[in-house]
């Protein structure tokens, strides 16, 4: 069961939304997002999932 959980990738939130849009053209197994806050210094940050372990690489790759 463990194995059908998204891969997630976090980075900090972007106002431009930059990596959301590199994700829907460059990541067919791109899922969703969504943000949260960090403990301690509550930055905001934006969580990807993808069910392709390989593209939340790249992806972690060119936005980490």
């Amino acid at each position: 069961m463990l194995k059908d959980l998204p891969t997630q990738v976090s980075i900090p939130w972007d106002p431009t939304w930059k990596a959301l849009d590199w994700a829907k053209e460059h990541c067919p197994s791109y899922i969703t997002n969504f943000m949260y806050y960090t403990d301690g210094t509550g930055e905001p940050m934006i969580k990807y999932c993808f069910s392709s372990d390989k593209e939340a690489l790249w992806f972690r790759i060119m936005w980490s």
